[in-house]
């Protein structure tokens, strides 16, 4: 097991000039910025959600940074890809944490100071 997977308790977001990576528990999804098409949800007690344009590729997470293309690997096994065949698949949209506004919390900051399109 990956010793980094293992420290990290799920979900974690890591905001970088390039994109978001977000550690599921499961799988680790790697996203460019300009991929993100948009947040909905947070009703009742739905947690709102990032919504993205392309479709996962098969790579790693370093390949993924490297071609500026949404990717997601299984974890704690981050070099083993996870195929994703159907664009419905959930693990085409990012759960951000339930809080009453999104854009308020540090995390939605940090997102939409490189993401501004989302305000």
């Amino acid at each position: 097991m990956n010793p980094l997977v293992k420290l990290l308790q799920s979900p974690y977001y890591v905001v970088g000039h390039k994109g978001l990576i977000y550690f599921s528990g499961q799988y680790i999804l790697y996203t460019p910025w300009e991929n993100i098409d948009r947040v909905e949800g947070q009703h009742d007690k739905t947690p709102p959600s990032i919504w993205l344009k392309q479709v996962l590729m098969t790579m790693t997470v370093e390949e993924a940074v490297y071609k500026q293309q949404a990717a997601i690997v299984g974890a704690p096994s981050p070099n083993k890809p996870i195929e994703i065949t159907d664009p419905k698949d959930t693990r085409m949209q990012i759960a951000l944490p339930l809080s009453p506004s999104w854009q308020k919390t540090a995390l939605g900051q940090d997102i939409l100071r490189h993401a501004s399109h989302l305000a």
